[in-house]
């Protein structure tokens, strides 16, 4: 989720209550010498050092639910803003195809697991007896076969015997038949040849002899062929004897692979149709929030689609992003006070429970995402994506002595204030520490609270106008 950034920086933030009023106390007008001498009061104050920004409430996790397969959405069971326990029930794509193929899936499963038992399981004695029985009945046809072919080549062989010598006279007659009519033209030119001539009488009768010869023959081709196919029973004698022998020798270490190839090919694709089913229904992977519906009830959705998001609320918690020169002050446990602005301003009190160990670039500034855990106890009404102020502790001192700002003179590298005496000023070289409210913290063995310190012009040197993280003090 985006996080805002405004800026992080090290604030200090003055917790006693009367440091506005007392700042007036602090910078006074008075006279020094003879002219309008404005001067400053040193007094001690509590102080809280600060890391602060801008941060967003996010939900413990977010997730953007998908159909593991695409199809036409029958029904949508939540709308957004609806709380759902883990495990129910949010959407569901129409099923009656897919249970189809679940039931089929299963079918072919069970049929092929069969075999497999009926491949792998010692044949019974009934088995044994049945493919002995189908061997001798597939023997008993084939001899039966070759018998009647064995009669059948006998007349064959008797029948068309006749046939050469009957297309032998027939071929004979047809000769005297075409001298007869030759001799008749040379003869007459106008001669008539006689069907009932003895040429044509013995043409006639050569030709019925060689009709009856001839279907004599193909009468006993036609019966040899009725008999069977000789090729095909003897494909049967060697199948049966296959099984047979199959049964009294067992499967092959080859076909029982295959067949628990095949019984794993149907598993895996029960498996898939199941899986196939299971993806057309959308389940709360966890209890939380629905923040968005993305389909309608009818739509054709992809396996991809996504249909609802859902949140985690039960731990709401804010992300900071946290400069990098800030990111050291930080630890696990710091406090965190968080000003939510949609809520009136309302207080909300925290606790650092993360650090980032890897830095983000965000728009060219190296940060570090911060978790703060809001604590118990605290009826707070937030919701995700909310923007909060935040200010994390990372410091604390008691009692320490602060200064108006305009106070710290510098020459080179020494910082000193002129503290007021009987006899004018005493230059007193100091130590600085964080910044609050135009006050600056102050460390040095010889000054104490109700001093007064002059506010110079400054012409010549500048006053102190910042400090990063505590610095410690003498």
């Amino acid at each position: 989720m985006k996080r805002f950034l405004i800026g992080t920086a090290i604030v200090v933030g003055v917790i006693a209550a009367a440091l506005f009023v007392l700042q007036p106390a602090l910078s006074s007008n008075a006279a020094a010498g003879a002219g309008n001498q404005e001067t400053a009061i040193i007094q001690r104050i509590n102080l809280d050092t600060l890391v602060s920004g801008t941060g967003v409430v996010e939900a413990e996790k977010v997730v953007n639910l998908t159909f593991g397969i695409g199809g036409n959405l029958e029904e949508i069971q939540v709308d957004v803003g609806d709380t759902v326990q883990s495990g129910d029930l949010l959407a569901q794509l129409d099923t009656a195809n897919l249970l189809l193929q679940v039931d089929s899936a299963r079918e072919a499963l069970a049929i092929e697991q069969a075999n497999y038992e009926s491949l792998t399981s010692d044949p019974t004695q009934a088995q044994i007896t049945q493919a002995e029985a189908s061997l001798a009945s597939a023997m008993a046809r084939l001899a039966d076969i070759e018998a009647g072919l064995n009669i059948a080549s006998n007349q064959i062989t008797t029948s068309c015997a006749d046939l050469d010598t009957a297309q032998t006279a027939y071929d004979n007659a047809q000769d005297a038949w075409e001298d007869y009519v030759l001799a008749g033209y040379e003869m007459d030119a106008t001669f008539l040849p006689d069907d009932e001539s003895a040429a044509g009488n013995a043409l006639d009768d050569a030709q019925s002899r060689l009709d009856k010869a001839l279907a004599t023959c193909d009468t006993a081709e036609t019966n040899a062929q009725d008999l069977g196919d000789r090729a095909s029973a003897q494909a049967t004698v060697a199948q049966a004897q296959a099984v047979l022998d199959e049964l009294l020798s067992g499967p092959t270490d080859e076909q029982i692979t295959r067949q628990s190839a095949l019984v794993m090919q149907r598993q895996i694709a029960l498996q898939q149709a199941e899986n196939n089913l299971a993806d057309a229904s959308l389940y709360a992977p966890f209890s939380g929030i629905v923040t968005d519906v993305r389909v309608t009830e009818g739509e054709q959705v992809g396996a991809n689609t996504v249909a609802i998001i859902i949140a985690d609320d039960s731990q709401l918690h804010f992300m900071i992003d946290v400069d990098e020169q800030d990111v050291f002050a930080l630890n696990e446990g710091q406090p965190a006070r968080i000003t939510l602005s949609a809520l009136g301003d309302t207080l909300v009190e925290g606790v650092v429970e993360r650090i980032a160990p890897s830095a983000s670039l965000n728009q060219g500034i190296t940060t570090y995402p911060v978790r703060i855990n809001v604590l118990e106890g605290q009826s707070v009404p937030v919701r995700i994506g909310m923007t909060a102020d935040i200010e994390i502790v990372t410091g604390h001192e008691e009692n320490v002595l602060a200064i108006d700002s305009r106070a710290i003179l510098r020459d080179g590298n020494e910082e000193y204030v002129l503290v007021s005496t009987s006899l004018g000023s005493q230059r007193v070289a100091v130590q600085t520490g964080d910044l609050a409210n135009g006050l600056t913290v102050i460390y040095a063995d010889t000054l104490k609270d109700g001093q007064t310190v002059l506010i110079e012009d400054q012409t010549t040197s500048t006053t102190r106008i910042g400090a990063g993280l505590l610095r410690g003090g003498n």
